[in-house]
């Protein structure tokens, strides 16, 4: 059942790159750098099998922080209560895309309301894997725009601006 699930993303994903591409989509999105204890919580998308932070992209009356909240709650299960900084904003034009990405960093979060039968499929589909790592100590698939985020935290270096 896996494998048809990883395939049926790999071919929207790709459905999704050729679009991009031929409009010149502009897109918008946000990411959240999850930090407790020097550890950062990071997913693992079924398309791919790169370590990101949790994320997505906006939607239409949508903001950063709530785009945030949002999506932290939907591919990890906790509920963002504050936003400690804003680690930068990013252009990025990978896959054939211009994307615009806000990448907040939250220390402040709890655990959410337990998730009905359909918001625990949900996440099953989309999320292979999950789970927090050392800081120092990162697994060796992360995304490298994910790794120079990590170090400019480490660094604490906010308010960025520059590439993905």
């Amino acid at each position: 059942m896996s494998k048809i699930i990883k395939i049926i993303f790999k071919i929207l994903h790709s459905i999704r790159k050729w679009y991009w591409r031929t409009f010149r989509i502009k897109t918008f999105g946000a990411r959240v750098l999850l930090e407790k204890e020097g550890k950062v919580f990071l997913v693992q998308h079924r398309y791919n099998n790169y370590w990101v932070f949790p994320g997505g992209s906006m939607k239409k009356g949508e903001n950063a922080d709530d785009l945030c909240r949002r999506e932290v709650f939907e591919e990890t299960g906790l509920i963002v209560t504050k936003f400690a900084k804003r680690l930068g904003t990013y252009k990025n034009n990978q896959e054939g895309k211009n994307d615009t990405l806000t990448i907040l960093v939250a220390n402040d979060f709890k655990k959410g309301p337990r998730w009905n039968f359909f918001q625990k499929i949900m996440q099953k589909v989309e999320i292979k894997d999950a789970g927090w790592f050392d800081i120092d100590n990162l697994p060796n698939t992360i995304s490298d725009a994910t790794k120079r985020r990590i170090e400019e935290y480490k660094n604490e270096q906010y308010d960025l601006e520059g590439k993905w």
